[in-house]
């Protein structure tokens, strides 16, 4: 298997790296500016597929809000492209199931899934903790996508490609 990358791109979100040749997880907090130095000495290290949340603006985002929130979305596979890393687009519903209930409020979801995945990867900022996540569900669920001839998932809306 890969090393994973886990993709929050939110506007505090971030990457995390996980590979047996860095050993414990490594979180790059999407900042301005990125420290795409660090990215490209990580992809150094493996040959990492990325798993990255598929989103998109919702009906209470102001204009300004939707278009940065896109632009995060899009700077980060206009990377995956460059580097030619196999990226799955996973919808937050996909990587979520059986961690948290659906339907909860968006701040006691946030506040459940930072204490999940403090659990298990110790302290890190709440704003990270999607990518954590998101990181883990790519090494649970990698077979799913890159083992078959097809690559799929249980709900088959995955998306695969170089970047995006």
């Amino acid at each position: 298997m890969s090393g994973i990358i886990g993709i929050d791109p939110g506007n505090t979100g971030a990457a995390v790296f996980m590979s047996p040749f860095i050993g414990k997880p490594v979180c790059l907090p999407w900042t301005e500016p990125m420290d795409w130095e660090r990215f490209a000495e990580l992809l150094s290290t493996d040959k990492y597929v990325c798993f990255i949340e598929q989103v998109s603006a919702s009906g209470n985002m102001g204009v300004v809000s939707a278009f940065t929130f896109g632009g995060n979305y899009h700077a980060w596979g206009t990377a995956l492209r460059i580097f030619n890393i196999p990226t799955v687009r996973i919808l937050p519903v996909e990587w979520m199931d059986g961690l948290v209930e659906s339907g909860l409020e968006r701040s006691v979801r946030k506040t459940a899934l930072h204490n999940i995945s403090v659990e298990k990867y110790g302290k890190h900022r709440k704003d990270h903790a999607d990518a954590y996540l998101i990181a883990e569900y790519g090494v649970t669920n990698y077979g799913r996508f890159f083992t078959s001839k097809k690559p799929s998932h249980k709900r088959s809306r995955a998306r695969i490609s170089v970047g995006f």
